[in-house]
């Protein structure tokens, strides 16, 4: 696997990511997450290889992961592609 891009996600998607955990209150996350990422969704990572201690930050800028563009604290994340040249 190799890094496709690094992403900014919303913390409802970063608990999905790193726990596979559903909000209550967002049960059409994995549909929300489909639409931006068909294809891609098994291979988006928590974390990037350029900051590992990733306390995230606020932003007004949409989540990368879901598409959800409510402020808040976005975190690092990147998607992997299968890295054919090997």
């Amino acid at each position: 696997m190799k890094k496709l891009c690094d992403i900014e996600v919303c913390g409802d998607c970063l608990g999905w990511i790193a726990n596979g955990t559903i909000p209550d209150d967002r049960p059409t996350l994995l549909a929300e997450i489909a639409k931006v990422w068909p294809g891609d969704m098994r291979h988006i990572v928590a974390g990037n290889s350029e900051d590992d201690n990733d306390e995230g930050a606020f932003s007004w800028s949409g989540c990368e992961c879901c598409g959800s563009r409510l402020g808040g604290t976005r975190y690092a994340a990147a998607v992997l592609t299968a890295d054919l040249s090997a």
